[in-house]
């Protein structure tokens, strides 16, 4: 059982602590140090494969708890404590501020799904552990604003109007009282035809609560990013 980083005397810690589970009394320290992570986090999300972890989002205390913004592998040195280093999303996506990712252990390395490549084909990313800490974009993506199913954690959406603007398609309906659009990108699975259809059926589609939304506010007359 290991514990990453937390809050130690009011600041946030990058302190790995394992519990030893082989104590022979309760006199017996319960944890003993186990390595340090690259920067601070409060309760982060935690991935294990091949001997490696993936430590990725959490909170920081010294920022009202905002979230931690991008990932770290961690794998044990000569002396047997793990040690954090940056996953380099660099090459690949453009934002850095306020972006976090969720990590799964796959065979030979770790999947990463979070921010858009700069190229907007992406938003999941391989890493291969012992190679390099510079992910690779997979070839599917994890996530899209916009689902033709419900899920967890997602809002639905009367389709009144699909509009195709080019490299976007627009979706509008209401909520309540509310007028909202939405874009998605032309190349999000399912496809233009499809949501017509669906406009003609009646039909809804489910917005997943984790991008940027264009909502018409009808009092002003402009559209809000929320």
């Amino acid at each position: 059982l290991y514990l990453f980083g937390g809050v130690v005397g009011g600041a946030d810690n990058v302190t790995v602590c394992r519990m030893n589970l082989e104590r022979e009394s309760a006199d017996e320290e319960p944890f003993e140090m186990a390595g340090q992570l690259a920067r601070a986090r409060v309760r982060p999300q935690v991935a294990y494969g091949d001997g490696a972890f993936v430590v990725s989002a959490g909170v920081s205390s010294a920022g009202m708890f905002s979230g931690v913004s991008d990932a770290e592998v961690l794998t044990a040195g000569e002396d047997g404590l793990l040690a954090g280093t940056a996953v380099d999303f660099s090459p690949l996506v453009e934002s850095t501020g306020g972006t976090s990712y969720a990590a799964g252990a796959v065979a030979g390395g770790f999947l990463l799904a979070g921010a858009e490549s700069a190229d907007g084909t992406a938003d999941t990313y391989e890493l291969s552990i012992g190679r390099s800490v510079t992910p690779t974009a997979y070839e599917k993506r994890a996530s899209h604003q916009v689902l033709l199913a419900p899920a967890e954690g997602t809002l639905e959406l009367p389709v009144s109007l699909v509009e195709n603007l080019g490299k976007d398609i627009m979706l509008s309906g209401n909520i309540g009282e509310d007028l909202v659009r939405v874009t998605v990108p032309e190349s999000f699975e399912g496809s233009y035809a499809q949501l017509r259809a669906l406009r003609e059926q009646e039909g809804r589609v489910y917005l997943r609560l984790l991008d940027g939304y264009n909502v018409f506010d009808k009092e002003s007359g402009v559209n809000l990013t929320l």
